[in-house]
C-alpha cells in the first residue's frame, strides 16, 4: 500500500489537504501530523491525526519515523516552520516532497525569501487547485514541476453553495473579514454605511479561523448561502463566491496589489462604492 506522510499547520492548506486526502484514499495510507487550526479542520473531517510540534528536533523525529514514505505532502504556513522544516529533512532522506499551494500569493516568501537560503526549502514538486495557481507557480518556480492537482475543497464548497442557494433566501451582505486591524475597521465602517440606508440589507461577519472571535458558522456554504453579495478584503473564500455566481466585491487601498486573479470580483477602495454597488 502506498504510503504518504502529511504535514500541515495553517487553515487554508488544512482544508485543501483534508479534502485531497477524502478523495484518495483507496490505495493509500496516510500519517498526518498537523498543529494550529489545521489539526481542527483534519479532526473535523473524521481524518487520524497525531499532534507535531514547532521544533526542528520534533519534526526531524517524524520524518525520520516515515522515512518508508513514497511522498511527503505539507501545506506552507506563514506563522510556522513546520512545513519547510519537513520538507528539508525529507529532502536529506531522499524522499519526495510535495507542497500544495492553497492561494495564489506570496509563493517565494512562504519558503523564506529572500533569505539567501531560501531554495533550500523548495520541495520536488508544487501542486496547484486551478489554472490561475498553476500559471503563477509556473511563473515564479520555473525550476520546479507544477502539477495541477484539482482544489477538492473548493469544488465541493461551489456544489454546496449553489444548491443551498436554492433553497435559501438572499437577505444579507457578507463580509469576511481578515484578521487585520484594517479588515475589522472596514467592517464597522460598511456597517455604519448600510444603516444609513434603509433600502440595503444588513451586513453579516463572518470571521477568519485565525481570528479568536467564533463564526456563525463553520462551513462557508452556509454563510454564502444567504448573501446577497460579498465583500471584504481579499479572502480565498472569495474565489469559492464568485464561482457560485455571488456579487463579489474586494476591497483594496490604492497602491496595493491585489493577489485574488479572478476577473469576476470587483475591486473598489472604498466602503462606499461598495454601498453604490449593492444598493
Amino acid at each position: 500500500m502506498k504510503k504518504i506522510l502529511v504535514v500541515v499547520h495553517d487553515a487554508g492548506a488544512g482544508e485543501v489537504i483534508a479534502a485531497y486526502v477524502r478523495t484518495h484514499r483507496t490505495g493509500t495510507h496516510y500519517y498526518i501530523y498537523a498543529a494550529g487550526l489545521a489539526a481542527k479542520i483534519l479532526k473535523r473531517n473524521h481524518l487520524v491525526v497525531s499532534a507535531v510540534r514547532d521544533s526542528h528536533a520534533y519534526v526531524r523525529e517524524i520524518v525520520q519515523k516515515h522515512a518508508d514514505a513514497s511522498l511527503v505532502l505539507v501545506g506552507t504556513g506563514w506563522m510556522t516552520t513546520i512545513e519547510t522544516t519537513a520538507i528539508l529533512e525529507a529532502k536529506k532522506l531522499g524522499l519526495k516532497t510535495v507542497v500544495y499551494l492553497d492561494s495564489w500569493g506570496d509563493y517565494r516568501t512562504r519558503f523564506g525569501y529572500p533569505h539567501k537560503s531560501w531554495r533550500a526549502y523548495l520541495p520536488d514538486e508544487l501542486w496547484c487547485g486551478d489554472k490561475h495557481a498553476l500559471t503563477l507557480a509556473r511563473k515564479y518556480f520555473p525550476s520546479i514541476r507544477v502539477r495541477l492537482v484539482p482544489n477538492e475543497y473548493e469544488a465541493e464548497a461551489i456544489r454546496r453553495t449553489r444548491a443551498l442557494r436554492r433553497k435559501t433566501k438572499q437577505s444579507y451582505v457578507l463580509f469576511l473579514n481578515r484578521p487585520n486591524v484594517r479588515s475589522d475597521k472596514l467592517a464597522r465602517e460598511l456597517a455604519v454605511e448600510l444603516s444609513k440606508r434603509k433600502d440595503l440589507s444588513p451586513l453579516h461577519i463572518r470571521h477568519h479561523p485565525a481570528e479568536k472571535i467564533k463564526t456563525r458558522t463553520v462551513d462557508i456554504a452556509q454563510d454564502l448561502a444567504g448573501a446577497r453579495a460579498v465583500v471584504g478584503q481579499e479572502s480565498a473564500a472569495m474565489a469559492i463566491s464568485v464561482a457560485a455566481g455571488i456579487p463579489t466585491i474586494r476591497i483594496i487601498e490604492r497602491g496595493v496589489s491585489k493577489l485574488l486573479p479572478h476577473k469576476g470580483i470587483v475591486q473598489v477602495h472604498s466602503v462606499k462604492a461598495v454601498a453604490k454597488l449593492i444598493s
